[in-house]
């Protein structure tokens, strides 16, 4: 895991300040002009929603108070059950539960009333939560029918030939073309790495330089693919983004990344990047 370590963290520092001036441009030029943001339509309905007279908000009562204190050890709770028991989805969702019985009751709402809340707050979900069945069941689809394989076979046979800098930045782009097939990041690793480990060593590349591909490549598209099911429920819970006004705002910074990638790829063959 420590091998090669200083070359990922030039990256990985490279990869957020590009990301962090990208935003405040983004946030500077918004500013000046709110016109000129994709979301200016969905922001302006969004304020009529949630828009509050702060003059006369009246101060927390002792219940909402305690309703705080709830949520709050809810969720130091969680966290201590994450780092020290090994916490995961299941555990984490009967914590989430708990939180919301017990604060009910604490903010003296009755069984009846928890019931109707939780049942408005399954339907703000219920759109994502579609979203992300269908992305799984694309890639359910490319699974059970072998088409992954013969793709991954198809792209890494294109890289053979090519000089060494120009097969690393091809290994980096597949890889992030076939993240978008397979977004897990342990399944990719399954998938291409048998591939592309022989191929880097037929091409005299590092397999250290490979699996900076392959780490490079597992991250870019994740915040863009459809078929991961995330980002298309993050866009549905940020007042109903369409994907086609992230991607206007996304592609840019995207294209940014891959640039940064190609660089540190390049960097990587000409210091013969890795002790193997």
């Amino acid at each position: 895991m420590f091998s090669g370590m200083g070359l990922r963290v030039c990256a990985f520092i490279v990869l957020l300040s590009v990301s962090i001036g990208y935003v405040m441009w983004h946030a500077h030029r918004v500013k000046k002009n709110p016109l000129s943001s994709s979301t200016y339509a969905v922001d302006q309905e969004t304020i009529k929603g949630i828009a509050l007279d702060t003059d006369n908000v009246s101060k927390l009562t002792l219940r909402q108070k305690l309703v705080l204190v709830v949520f709050v050890l809810g969720i130091a709770f969680t966290v201590w059950g994450i780092i020290t028991q090994g916490y995961y989805i299941d555990e984490l969702a009967a914590i989430f539960l708990a939180i919301g019985i017990i604060g009910g009751a604490v903010g003296g709402l009755k069984p009846s009333e928890i019931c109707d809340h939780f049942e408005k707050g399954c339907a703000n979900m219920l759109f994502p939560c579609l979203m992300i069945g269908l992305a799984n069941a694309v890639v359910i689809l490319l699974q059970d029918a072998n088409i992954m394989d013969p793709i991954i076979h198809f792209l890494s046979g294109l890289l053979n030939g090519v000089p060494s800098a120009i097969a690393a930045c091809g290994m980096f782009v597949v890889q992030d073309l076939f993240n978008v097939l397979v977004p897990s990041g342990s399944g990719q690793a399954a998938i291409t790495m048998p591939i592309m480990a022989p191929l880097a060593d037929s091409l005299n590349l590092t397999r250290q330089t490979a699996v900076l591909a392959f780490q490079m490549g597992d991250a870019f598209t994740n915040v863009m693919a459809p078929t991961g099911g995330e980002i298309l429920a993050a866009l549905a819970m940020c007042g109903g983004v369409s994907f086609k006004k992230w991607m206007k705002y996304l592609l840019p910074l995207f294209i940014l990344w891959w640039v940064v990638a190609f660089v540190f790829l390049i960097i990587a063959v000409g210091i013969n990047y890795g002790p193997f």
